[in-house]
Protein backbone atom coordinates (compact mmCIF):
# COMPACT_ATOMS: atom_id res chain seq x y z
CA UNK A 1 0.00 0.00 0.00
CA UNK A 2 1.33 3.66 -1.23
CA UNK A 3 1.33 6.49 1.28
CA UNK A 4 -0.79 9.25 -0.17
CA UNK A 5 0.48 12.91 0.60
CA UNK A 6 -2.97 12.82 2.38
CA UNK A 7 -2.04 10.02 4.60
CA UNK A 8 1.07 11.55 5.32
CA UNK A 9 -0.35 15.05 6.20
CA UNK A 10 -3.11 13.83 8.26
CA UNK A 11 -0.48 11.50 10.29
CA UNK A 12 1.69 14.92 10.82
CA UNK A 13 -1.10 17.00 11.98
CA UNK A 14 -2.22 13.85 14.33
CA UNK A 15 1.14 14.07 16.19
CA UNK A 16 1.36 17.74 16.10
CA UNK A 17 -2.29 17.64 17.95
CA UNK A 18 -0.79 14.92 20.29
CA UNK A 19 2.02 17.33 21.16
CA UNK A 20 0.18 20.27 21.34
CA UNK A 21 -2.09 18.65 23.93
CA UNK A 22 0.89 17.17 25.77
CA UNK A 23 2.27 20.48 26.50
CA UNK A 24 -0.68 21.90 27.47
CA UNK A 25 -1.18 19.37 29.61
CA UNK A 26 2.14 20.30 30.89
CA UNK A 27 1.64 23.97 31.00
CA UNK A 28 -1.41 23.32 33.30
CA UNK A 29 0.33 20.97 35.85
CA UNK A 30 3.19 23.22 36.57
CA UNK A 31 0.80 26.61 37.14
CA UNK A 32 -0.91 24.02 39.68
CA UNK A 33 1.93 22.59 41.71
CA UNK A 34 2.85 25.15 44.36
CA UNK A 35 6.91 24.25 44.27
CA UNK A 36 8.43 25.13 40.43
CA UNK A 37 10.72 22.57 40.64
CA UNK A 38 8.55 19.05 42.52
CA UNK A 39 6.87 19.28 38.75
CA UNK A 40 10.17 18.97 37.05
CA UNK A 41 11.01 15.83 38.68
CA UNK A 42 8.26 13.69 37.25
CA UNK A 43 9.11 11.69 34.25
CA UNK A 44 6.10 13.40 32.07
CA UNK A 45 8.05 16.05 30.32
CA UNK A 46 7.97 16.13 26.52
CA UNK A 47 11.63 16.22 26.17
CA UNK A 48 13.79 13.52 26.78
CA UNK A 49 16.92 13.05 29.24
CA UNK A 50 19.76 14.17 27.69
CA UNK A 51 23.05 11.33 28.39
CA UNK A 52 25.36 12.35 30.90
CA UNK A 53 28.91 11.42 31.63
CA UNK A 54 27.88 10.23 34.79
CA UNK A 55 32.01 9.00 35.71
CA UNK A 56 33.07 12.86 35.77
CA UNK A 57 31.83 12.82 39.49
CA UNK A 58 33.93 9.95 41.06
CA UNK A 59 37.03 10.62 39.18
CA UNK A 60 36.89 7.83 36.41
CA UNK A 61 37.58 10.01 33.17
CA UNK A 62 38.85 8.71 30.19
CA UNK A 63 41.97 6.21 30.50
CA UNK A 64 45.59 7.66 29.85
CA UNK A 65 48.47 6.57 28.10
CA UNK A 66 51.47 6.40 30.51
CA UNK A 67 53.75 9.21 29.24
CA UNK A 68 56.74 7.81 26.77
CA UNK A 69 59.81 8.93 27.91
CA UNK A 70 61.99 11.89 25.75
CA UNK A 71 65.14 11.53 23.55
CA UNK A 72 66.86 12.78 26.39
CA UNK A 73 65.93 10.13 28.70
CA UNK A 74 66.45 7.22 25.94
CA UNK A 75 69.92 8.52 25.61
CA UNK A 76 70.52 8.58 29.44
CA UNK A 77 69.28 5.18 29.57
CA UNK A 78 70.82 4.08 26.52
CA UNK A 79 73.96 5.26 28.27
CA UNK A 80 73.00 3.49 31.60
CA UNK A 81 73.83 6.55 33.59
CA UNK A 82 72.40 8.10 36.88
CA UNK A 83 71.19 11.68 37.09
CA UNK A 84 74.46 12.45 39.24
CA UNK A 85 76.48 10.99 36.94
CA UNK A 86 75.13 13.45 34.03
CA UNK A 87 76.93 15.89 34.27
CA UNK A 88 80.39 14.10 34.31
CA UNK A 89 79.27 11.93 31.09
CA UNK A 90 81.15 13.60 28.01
CA UNK A 91 78.99 11.54 25.42
CA UNK A 92 75.83 12.76 27.14
CA UNK A 93 77.25 16.62 26.74
CA UNK A 94 78.09 16.18 23.00
CA UNK A 95 74.41 14.67 22.41
CA UNK A 96 73.11 17.74 23.88
CA UNK A 97 75.17 20.39 22.40
CA UNK A 98 74.30 18.50 18.96
CA UNK A 99 70.39 17.85 19.77
CA UNK A 100 70.04 21.56 22.18
CA UNK A 101 67.79 22.70 19.55
CA UNK A 102 65.11 19.62 18.84
CA UNK A 103 64.92 18.01 22.06
CA UNK A 104 64.10 18.66 25.63
CA UNK A 105 67.30 18.78 28.32
CA UNK A 106 67.00 19.76 31.79
CA UNK A 107 67.67 23.13 33.01
CA UNK A 108 69.89 21.81 35.60
CA UNK A 109 72.22 20.25 33.37
CA UNK A 110 72.48 23.04 30.89
CA UNK A 111 73.45 25.50 33.63
CA UNK A 112 76.19 23.17 34.94
CA UNK A 113 77.54 22.88 31.90
CA UNK A 114 77.30 26.20 30.99
CA UNK A 115 75.69 25.64 27.23
CA UNK A 116 72.76 28.03 26.90
CA UNK A 117 70.59 29.48 23.74
CA UNK A 118 70.94 33.30 23.07
CA UNK A 119 68.43 35.71 22.23
CA UNK A 120 69.80 35.37 18.47
CA UNK A 121 69.77 32.31 18.35
CA UNK A 122 66.05 31.94 19.26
Amino acid sequence: MAITPYIALAAYEQRRLHLRNEVSRQKAYLQQTSEPFSALSGSNLVMGRRRVNVGWTNGTGTKREPKAPTEFELCVLRLGLTEQSCAESRELRIWCKENLRRCYIPEWLLKEWGIGLTESEL
